[in-house]
């Protein structure tokens, strides 16, 4: 085909490269939506605190870990390319705050190299289209464009990978296929999902070569031993998991696949688009070996990681697919382009004038680009960020609350990440004079500024943030005693008990960001029964309290199964009211709740009891209506 092919005249744009300007304008703006959907701030996630323990851990203590975080695969942990960064910008002075920043930098620079790709493969309309495609799909993910994690990472170099294996395409030189190797080899130390990237380049280097057998085992060895080199320890250890006794690859789960997600639906049409165009034309032959290398680097993440899913267990996220954005983007707007050319015979029969041609395009152009903003908004607005956590620990500070109090006593629906947040981003020490909780709870939660109260109760705080929304805590007495409880679960035979506690001094550094002590994998059968056990000392002549479990939304919901003599349970478990007398009552309060069930899906339970209030009436009725009303 030619310069002026027909379907070409339904787009806005000539068919030539990108210039430098326009490669400047796609950073810009791409940097511009991202930065507002990010925000300067990163989400507070587990995840994060975890690969932060692992960098202060190096930092502080000299222990230097040769691996990441643990994946979803008992035994299996990534690779330690993102904790090296991490701890050398960390070095650099470049806290996470800083790396969020970094990364949406490198975000848009991922774009600019997408729309470089797309120039290469059908000129500049396609480069622009692929940037809209992509910049869509990381907008659309709230956890992926809020949070700051490995996976968060790996859209850059997945988006080098891709652009020089397209670029190795168009040359004899080897130079670009050796730098996308080396780019595979680091990027699959980062995630663990990355991997079919390794094939990819296998599969390009053998379409390069007249015996493709030897060149895809040559570049895929060698791309191996590169990965293998950036952390042996860890993939030694890990082939020796896979194949053990109890291994994952030992134990499949044929039948447990879930259904496609659009975006792998929309992938697979796209490649089968792309095939039917390699196979049947019409291609020309500068286009080829560009198809072809979009296919290489496409269908080995499709096919590997639904193999993966249905074979080892593997759950599906759409942060293991990031490393495919790239490609498909680039895949659907080729594909497209393709059927646009197939139809243009039809399309030409069909008067049109030159401002009607123009009108569409725009309209098109502008539908894409409302949709992006749209996405472009910020993200995840109750959710806790790193700026509120430091105000948090200001507050707890002076309190004179210690971090053992801290563990025990911070309370919010985001527990996990708060809390592990507070622990890992403290000196092992007591922030304040150590006076003790005095049998009080802090409750911290992020709530719309329109539906707070005209005036705040006593010991209330509220403190402004963007998007109208505001971050209270609410200091609130408590009866119960975290520090000594049960763990009961359902097992064969009967409930099983076991005496646990929150005692942050008898935790190892690494240990306290994990689940709370008897909960870490409890009742991870489906709709096994999970209880815990609080002694409770009711004091003569207090008000009453209520223990509230409200309905937020992705949280695990529990219920009150027993409470002490005198007090009553209400709502079907919901709420529970602790009767006050003239004399102190002491009781156990029993908390019962079903990970894998509907009220408590198994995404939601991290390890933790699931979130409740304790509080007198008022306090508790104005809590639930602030959280139920946004979260």
């Amino acid at each position: 085909m030619d310069g002026k092919d027909s379907w070409t005249r339904w787009l806005p744009s000539r068919r030539t490269s990108l210039l430098v300007l326009e490669h400047l304008i796609v950073f810009s703006c791409a940097l511009a939506l991202i930065h507002r959907a990010s925000g300067q701030s990163p989400v507070l996630l587990y995840d994060t605190s975890l690969e932060e323990a692992f960098v202060q851990s190096c930092r502080q203590l000299g222990l230097c870990p040769l691996f990441g975080s643990p994946t979803n695969l008992s035994g299996f942990w990534q690779g330690g390319a993102w904790i090296y960064l991490r701890t050398f910008l960390d070095w650099l002075g470049l806290g996470p705050q800083g790396v969020h920043v970094l990364v949406q930098a490198l975000d848009a620079a991922a774009i600019t190299l997408i729309a470089l790709c797309g120039s290469m493969l059908r000129g500049r309309s396609t480069g622009w289209a692929a940037a809209l495609v992509a910049a869509g799909i990381l907008l659309s993910s709230d956890i992926m464009i809020g949070g700051l994690h490995n996976s968060r990472f790996i859209f850059f170099p997945a988006s080098l990978c891709t652009t020089l294996l397209v670029a190795s395409s168009r040359t004899r030189s080897v130079l670009p296929l050796v730098l996308a190797a080396v780019t595979a080899a680091v990027v699959s130390n980062v995630h663990a999902a990355c991997l079919p990237l390794v094939l990819s380049v296998a599969l390009v280097a053998s379409l390069r070569s007249r015996r493709r057998v030897l060149a895809a085992a040559a570049w895929g060895a060698g791309t191996l031993s590169v990965m293998f080199l950036l952390s042996p320890g860890m993939w030694s250890h890990q082939l020796a998991s896979l194949f053990r006794p109890g291994g994952v690859l030992l134990q499949p789960s044929l039948g447990s696949m879930s259904g496609p997600g659009v975006f792998e639906i929309a992938a697979v049409l796209a490649a089968a688009v792309l095939v039917v165009a390699w196979t049947r034309g019409p291609v020309s032959g500068s286009r080829l070996p560009l198809l072809k290398t979009l296919l290489a680097v496409l269908l080995p993440g499709l096919v590997i990681y639904a193999s993966a899913e249905m074979l080892v267990q593997v759950t599906r996220a759409e942060r293991y697919s990031v490393y495919l954005v790239p490609a498909f983007s680039l895949a659907l707007v080729a594909a497209c382009a393709w059927l646009l050319e197939r139809i243009a015979p039809l399309a030409g029969r069909i008067r049109t004038t030159g401002w009607m041609r123009q009108a569409i395009s725009f309209l098109a152009l502008a539908a894409a680009l409302a949709w992006i903003v749209f996405h472009a908004q910020p993200k995840s607005g109750h959710d806790l960020r790193f700026r509120d956590m430091w105000e948090i620990k200001q507050y707890l500070h002076a309190l004179g609350w210690s971090l053992e109090d801290q563990y025990r006593h911070v309370k919010s629906p985001r527990q996990h990440a708060l809390v592990s947040s507070l622990m890992v981003y403290s000196p092992f020490e007591s922030s304040g004079p150590d006076v003790g909780d005095e049998g009080r709870n802090v409750y911290v939660f992020k709530a719309a500024e329109s539906r707070m109260p005209a005036a705040l109760p006593d010991h209330w705080t509220a403190s402004p943030r963007a998007e109208g929304m505001v971050m209270v805590t609410v200091l609130s007495p408590t009866w119960m005693d975290w520090s000594s409880f049960q763990v009961c679960r359902e097992q064969e035979g009967g409930t099983h008990c076991r005496d646990s506690g929150l005692h942050l001094a008898r935790r190892g550094y690494m240990d306290v960001m994990g689940p709370m002590p008897g909960l870490r994998g409890e009742g991870r059968a489906r709709g096994a029964s999970v209880q815990v056990r609080f002694s409770v000392r009711i004091p003569p002549g207090a008000r009453e309290h209520v223990i509230l479990f409200p309905e937020i939304l992705y949280a695990c919901r529990g219920r009150v199964a027993s409470v002490p003599a005198g007090s009553t349970i209400a709502d079907g478990g919901r709420q529970a009211h602790l009767v006050t007398g003239s004399d102190p009552v002491d009781g156990t309060l029993v908390l019962e709740w079903r990970p894998g069930s509907t009220d408590c899906p198994e995404y939601t339970f991290q390890g933790m009891v699931p979130f409740f209030i304790e509080a007198e009436p008022e306090t508790a009725a104005l809590m639930q209506s602030l959280l139920e009303g946004g979260l």
